[in-house]
């Protein structure tokens, strides 16, 4: 019984992954990037970096 489940596990394997190797798209399209790069993407940094810890100190 454990055999038999064995087979189809491994029959439905190779099958699906016969199935996607072989239906590849063949036409692919290349999406060019719009965004312009204007220089530092980052956030500014934040004026008080830890504001929990005064927080704490007042509880």
């Amino acid at each position: 019984m454990i055999i038999l489940l064995i087979i189809i596990v491994l029959i439905t394997f190779t099958i699906s992954f016969n199935f996607t190797a072989h239906n590849k798209l063949k036409d692919v399209i290349n999406v060019p990037n719009l965004r312009k790069n204007t220089g530092n993407q980052l956030p500014k940094k934040p004026e008080e970096r830890w504001h929990y810890i005064k927080y704490l100190e007042n509880c």
